[in-house]
């Protein structure tokens, strides 16, 4: 949403990037720049910037790893904790942290532990 434009370069990355991939970046984008009355902003050439970065390397909003099909196949019962832990390796993931399916089962793994 456009209150959180400010912070925008604190903004943790998987966070970042799923607003860069937003179907409605650029109305967010374009609001908030009628709203500041401002042609040239520093968040919008740092937003703009890295939004290219990201679908240059292609991982702005790559597909993800798992889904709930593959916390079934691991013992998972579908439930609310779906949504927690699918979240959990989609960050990783967004962040940068992890890049294989292999990696992100593990990270289920040690949720299945816990």
């Amino acid at each position: 949403s456009i209150d959180m434009i400010p912070q925008i370069e604190e903004m943790p990355i998987a966070r970042l990037k799923e607003f860069l991939a937003m179907e409605e970046f650029f109305a967010t984008i374009s609001l908030y720049l009628a709203n500041c009355r401002m042609i040239r902003d520093s968040n919008f050439e740092y937003l703009m910037a890295k939004r290219k970065e990201f679908l240059a390397k292609g991982t702005l909003d790559p597909e993800p790893l798992l889904n709930g099909e593959d916390l079934i196949e691991l013992g998972f019962e579908p439930g609310p904790e779906f949504r927690v832990i699918l979240k959990k390796v989609r960050v990783e993931q967004l962040e940068e942290k992890i890049h294989t399916r292999e990696e992100a089962l593990k990270i289920v793994k040690a949720e299945k532990k816990a």
